[in-house]
């Protein structure tokens, strides 16, 4: 069978060999069967990534690779990866989750044949929406609203590709939410399509690292560049709706949450000094326990911090084992 032209996985990566090594030994065997390409965009690495994906690519003849002589910022590189692929639809993820083989089946059940297209389908992250079931969308201030916090998930977005020359990718860049600005620049553009559907769900993948995630930049993206993000989107956005997207995301996608306070907190970059940099939009979006948690953390030192949190990383994950061995189709 020839390589699939319906759907394709494109992945932008930097440095993360081992991640990808992992990613790739989890994703041929989903994808195999439909041969499916993944187009992965190497951001100039300095590891051994290259000669994971040379490895992989002896195994399964459709990985393709092409990347940057230089490291370049990385919403160029999920630019670049979402331009390789030649396919009708365009999945873009990022290298720490992974798609279920039953999220993948559905998404090609669903996908119309002939002159019938989505414009895009968004995808649901570990099943957080579960109050809006499935539905296209056609207003363009209701996506916004509803679905922005899930399409800052790079991972939770399908493109079709007459969509992909369309974007002002220069608009959004260095915003950290490039992939975000190109969804919703399209849809103040066009008559759009867009199909929601919560059945089609991606979840993290159980890589052998911890994502190291935004580290010094966590706050101040979240806090500063989000808010800052959503002022650059066209006009044709209401305010009501920026205003409602601008919250949502601080409040539903659990970034916000006591794990990832720990962490920040044990790598240095939560402090007195940026606590009260950021305790007014805290207040603002945040229930008050989190402002008290925020500031108690200031007072704990970060190598306890540290060691608590690699202790409850090591009970996850051993709880994650058993329950797999019990369950081998469990997704979390």
């Amino acid at each position: 069978m020839s390589l699939n032209t319906k759907l394709a996985i494109a992945l932008p990566t930097y440095n993360r060999a081992i991640t990808i090594d992992f990613f790739l030994k989890t994703y041929i065997p989903v994808v195999k069967d439909h041969n499916i390409g993944i187009y992965i965009s190497n951001n100039a690495s300095t590891d051994n990534t290259l000669e994971v994906i040379e490895k992989w690519k002896s195994v399964y003849p459709y990985i393709f690779c092409s990347g940057f002589d230089e490291t370049v910022h990385v919403d160029i590189n999920v630019e670049n990866a979402l331009k390789l692929s030649p396919a009708e639809y365009t999945w873009l993820i990022g290298d720490g989750y992974e798609i279920p083989q039953q999220s993948l089946e559905y998404l090609l059940n669903v996908l119309p044949d002939g002159s019938d297209k989505y414009d895009f389908v968004i995808a649901n992250l570990v099943g957080r929406i579960k109050d809006i079931d499935e539905k296209i969308y056609r207003d363009q201030n209701q996506v916004l609203e509803d679905l922005a916090w899930m399409i800052t998930c790079l991972g939770c977005t399908v493109y079709h590709k007459s969509v992909i020359p369309l974007g002002d990718y220069s608009r959004y860049r260095a915003t950290e939410f490039g992939h975000v600005g190109f969804v919703f620049d399209i849809l103040s553009k066009l008559d759009f399509k867009l199909l929601w559907s919560p059945n089609i769900t991606i979840v993290t993948l159980k890589t052998p690292e911890r994502k190291p995630g935004w580290g010094q930049y966590f706050l101040s993206n979240i806090f500063e560049k989000w808010p800052s993000f959503i002022s650059l989107l066209p006009d044709s956005y209401g305010a009501s709706s920026k205003a409602i997207a601008m919250r949502a995301f601080l409040q539903k996608s659990k970034l916000l949450g006591w794990r990832n306070m720990l962490t920040i907190r044990s790598q240095g970059f939560l402090n007195k000094e940026i606590y009260r940099r950021y305790e007014g939009i805290v207040s603002e979006v945040a229930p008050g326990f989190l402002k008290s948690y925020m500031l108690f953390l200031t007072y704990m030192p970060e190598g306890l911090c540290a060691f608590v949190l690699k202790r409850v990383e090591w009970i996850r994950r051993k709880n994650f084992q058993i329950r797999k061995a019990f369950n081998p189709d469990l997704r979390i």
